[in-house]
Formats: C-alpha cells, sequence, structure tokens
C-alpha cells in the first residue's frame, strides 16, 4: 500500500505506517516516483511469494 498525502507531519506519516502502508508519500510527488516505488513494492510481495 501506497498512501499520496498532503499530510507530511510525523505523526501522520507514523500513522500511515502503523496501518501497513509499504510508502508514505507526500505531496508534491513526481507520478515518476510513485510508478518506480510501485514497481519495487510489487517486486519485493513477488520475491516472497516465490
Amino acid at each position: 500500500m501506497i498512501i499520496l498525502s498532503a499530510r507530511g507531519q510525523l505523526n501522520e506519516i507514523s500513522k500511515g505506517i502503523e496501518v501497513g502502508a509499504d510508502e508514505y508519500m507526500t505531496k508534491p510527488f513526481d507520478p515518476s516516483v510513485v510508478l518506480e516505488r510501485a514497481k519495487k513494492i510489487l517486486a519485493e510481495h513477488a520475491m516472497v511469494t516465490d
């Protein structure tokens, strides 16, 4: 799970990680970076299931 948020306070980021986010990105973010992080997460999860 990737959280994309305008809220960059430490407590908000901590909440996101606590609920299971793999990434927490704050605005402004580059769509290409989001795509690369999504690919990384998918690859990591694929390795776990292999």
